[in-house]
């Protein structure tokens, strides 16, 4: 009991199991583990006592260290010099103790009943001083702070903020790894106040900042009552607080509200006290995907026997406290009652002498009585003559109310007058309307009568015409009938000389050609994208290949094709122009079904490819039309082996020349260049690179996250690119969400002068590809990534690049990691918002 309410007794019953021999070990390991706790905090409050007295006795002058080689020691000195001059402030101004005391016991009895016991065992204004500093931490002295603001203190007022400053600078620039195993308050010597939070993240990419919000975020406004004691590394790092017993309940109702938060933020583990509120080890506390209810995981946690434990815990000590409080109420009363009897004895003495003025003060009592009378016989008088007086304000008051009721319905009599006025022009303005609207349509009508007459005339004009040019192309018909009949014989002839593409040879082929696939339910399974082996709309004529790509949420496998980057370009007319004509063959009638037809008629993606998406035989355009989706027959008729065969039947490129041959690429103006050098040692630690931010036009900022090592079901074999819309300067002057594209480019440096072949694709915030605007959203405190800007919710490509296309190729002349470093570019940012 009396270690629960004060932990410096401890070290008194460690002391007291060492003088027995049975209990020897027990009292030396309490010890050592008492030592260990509270070394480092005694060395705080040692050197705060010894700058007390050294400025009491004037013999030095204080001063911080500007030594920077430890701002952590610094810290504490310059901790324990605050304190140090609060205590001369509040001595000078002359601050009651007992006022201080009174004020001390009314915040914390919430948290502690009994903890004005403690209280009343400091006797001067520096030990208050230094009671309130042990329930301050290094970069937290609110406590202090709220003492001071309660009595108007203004020059320790001033001081804290100075300290606070200083405090604030330090917090931010510090890095994390600077401050581990270092002890930022006291430490409870019990498990159960303790909490501790297991965190995934380096700890060089952090601040001690970033360690406050993190708690804020997890415990809201509870984290004033919890206090920092020591961050300790590990696999990742640990962060030990200490916090009253009696918040248990409280605390692990708030972190279970706040845990998938903390989740995103890169929480392992949680414990407060006995209690394990989240371990993503423990296979019994099993945390809800996403969409699912939290309701069993909370009766889990509470159903533990941690929780049953620290909870019982908490409920035992309330009740303790409660037993001391009632024992303190006790001593109060039995000293009460002493109170009582001296004051009967005192009165037993003056009984006798108030017996012989009795007399008197009934004289005296009789006189007043009398004088009362009268005053009373004064009141009631006046009384009567106010009550007459009221009567007739009253009825002042009903007569003035009544001339208000008159002149007000005289005002609504006028109003309904020149209200009338008002509905009797509105009918006259209409029906001047109306006569005016009358001659319009009048005046419509012959014009319209004259317009027909002329047209009738050009009709029949253009008729004559029609049938003179009729007899022409009758003529022509037939002529492109007798095509099309050589042009058929042809085509069974060459049906049975059909190639079927592949990636052995290297032969160029035009249509018709067969394209297999194989493992189709891989590619839809793994969500990837398949690309056929190339091919040639006609002899030197535009390089071409399909794509098949599954649709999520059409549940469908669509087909694409993709114009490509070819060795006759330089002479072809762009943008190209044409219509593919495609079949798939029917397993089991053995017969080619026509497919689709699919037209080139968008200046979007029927350019020149210069960069694109990668593919075993070369760069293909990463832009294309909407997909055509298979056949809607039972799809089980045209697989066999897991596979289907889709024959190019004919390629019609149109003859017109829409504009002139393009030679050269465009020139590239590069809003952002990030390098990510060692891509090596970030594949194989799996981890993500962070570009500078960079705007917009308009403002929007934005950062890439790029992962070497590829995330989802994609790691360990491609590249993936987000990008995260960030906190920007121009916000508040912004249209969120953010609709608009960025171009980005992944850079071939084989030959950067060349200008192409990099690998390009287009990530686009629209409505239709963000529906729940996530990915778009201004940046808020809860939706930031833990200790940066940017939202935790980026949008772009997990399949970037795959990692078998990074190395050199001599055919394609391509090579994205050269020196183990890879260069990413953001080409263009379009705004669509308004």
């Amino acid at each position: 009991m009396e270690i629960c309410f004060n932990h410096k007794n401890l070290q008194k019953f460690a002391e007291f199991l060492c003088n027995s021999p049975a209990t020897r070990n027990m009292g030396n390991i309490i010890m050592q583990d008492y030592v260990k706790e509270l070394v480092s905090y005694m060395y705080t409050f040692c050197t705060f006592s010894w700058l007390y007295k050294a400025r009491k006795s004037k013999s030095i002058k204080i001063s911080v260290s500007s030594d920077k080689s430890d701002e952590f020691e610094e810290r504490r000195a310059d901790l324990a010099s605050t304190l140090v001059r609060i205590i001369d402030v509040v001595i000078g101004i002359g601050v009651e103790v007992e006022k201080l005391k009174e004020y001390l016991r009314i915040c914390y009895a919430r948290l502690n009943p009994i903890v004005k016991l403690s209280i009343n065992e400091c006797k001067t204004t520096a030990e208050i001083i230094e009671w309130i500093g042990e329930r301050c931490s290094l970069t937290k002295i609110r406590p202090l702070e709220q003492v001071m603001e309660h009595f108007e203190i203004k020059k320790a007022i001033s001081i804290i903020q100075e300290y606070n400053i200083r405090n604030q600078n330090f917090k931010e620039k510090t890095s994390l790894h600077q401050c581990l195993d270092k002890l930022f308050s006291m430490s409870s010597v019990l498990q159960l106040e303790k909490a501790v939070f297991v965190v995934n993240k380096r700890v060089e990419d952090c601040t001690i900042k970033d360690i406050e919000e993190f708690i804020d975020v997890a415990l809201e406004d509870l984290s004033v009552d919890v206090r920092v004691s020591v961050i300790k590394k590990g696999n990742s790092f640990s962060i030990f607080c200490s916090f009253p017993v009696m918040l248990s309940e409280s605390l692990i109702l708030t972190a279970l509200k706040n845990l998938k938060v903390l989740k995103d933020n890169g929480l392992l583990k949680l414990t407060i006290g006995y209690c394990t509120v989240y371990d993503y080890k423990d296979q019994s506390l099993c945390y809800p995907e996403e969409g699912e209810a939290l309701d069993e995981y909370i009766s889990a946690v509470y159903a533990s026997r941690g929780t049953l434990e620290q909870l019982l815990i908490s409920a035992s000590l309330q009740l303790m406290y409660r037993e001391e409080q009632n024992k303190e109420d006790s001593k109060e009363i039995r000293a009460f009652e002493k109170k009582i009897e001296f004051i009967n004895e005192r009165l037993s003495s003056f009984q006798d002498l108030s017996e012989n003025m009795t007399e008197k003060l009934k004289q005296e009592i009789q006189d007043k009585d009398r004088f009362i009378a009268k005053v009373k016989k004064e009141l009631l008088e006046l009384k009567e003559k106010m009550k007459q007086d009221i009567q007739g304000d009253k009825m002042k008051q009903d007569i003035q109310e009544d001339k208000m009721k008159q002149d007000i319905q005289e005002d609504k009599m006028k109003q309904d007058i020149q209200g009338d006025k008002m509905k009797q022009d509105i009918q006259e303005d209409k029906m001047k309307q109306d006569i005016q609207g009358d001659k319009m349509k009048q005046d419509i009508q012959e014009d319209k009568d004259f317009l027909i007459d002329n047209k009738t005339k050009e009709i029949s004009k253009l008729k004559e015409k029609l049938n003179t040019d009729g007899e022409e192309l009758i003529s022509l018909r037939e002529k492109l009938m007798e095509n099309e009949k050589m042009k058929r014989a042809y085509q069974t002839q060459a049906n049975r000389r059909i190639p079927t593409l592949n990636f052995v040879d290297d032969d160029v082929y035009t249509p018709p050609v067969d394209v297999i696939m194989m493992s189709f339910d891989k590619y839809n399974k793994l969500d990837e994208d398949w690309y056929s082996r190339a091919f040639y709309t006609h002899t030197n004529g535009y390089k071409m290949c399909l794509c098949i790509r599954y649709d999520d949420k059409k549940k469908s496998s669509n087909l694409h094709a993709h114009l490509m980057a070819g060795d006759h370009d330089d002479d072809l007319q762009w943008p190209f122009r044409g219509t593919l004509i495609t079949e798939i063959l029917h397993r089991k009638t053995k017969t080619f079904r026509y497919l689709a037809e699919i037209i080139f008629d968008d200046d979007k993606f029927c350019g020149r490819v210069w960069n694109g998406v990668p593919t075993e035989a070369g760069i293909a355009s990463s832009i294309v039309g909407e997909g055509i989706s298979f056949v809607q027959e039972p799809f089980t008729e045209y697989l066999e082996d897991n596979s289907i065969v889709i024959r190019v039947k004919s390629v019609n490129v149109e003859s017109l020349v829409r504009t002139s041959a393009i030679t050269s690429p465009p020139p590239i103006k590069e809003e952002m260049l990030f390098e990510i050098a060692k891509f090596s040692h970030h594949k194989k630690s799996n981890s993500e690179c962070i570009s500078e931010g960079f705007y917009s036009a308009k403002g929007y900022k934005f950062v890439l996250m790029v992962y070497p090592n590829g995330r989802s079901h994609f790691q360990g074999r491609s590249v993936s690119i987000f990008a995260h819309i960030s906190m920007g300067d121009y916000d508040n002057e912004l249209t969120f969400p953010f609709r608009g594209k960025i171009i980005v480019q992944i850079v071939n440096q084989f030959d950067r002068s060349t200008l192409r072949n990099h690998i390009e694709k287009t990530i686009e915030f629209t409505d239709k590809t963000d529906p729940e605007e996530r990915f778009g959203a201004r940046v808020t405190g809860l939706t930031r990534f833990f200790g940066s800007g940017h939202s935790h919710q980026g949008f772009g490509y997990h399949d970037m690049l795959r990692h078998e296309f990074l190395m050199f190729n001599a055919k394609h002349r391509t090579e994205y990691l050269k020196d183990d470093r890879l260069i990413v570019r953001v080409t263009k940012i379009e705004d669509y918002n308004v």
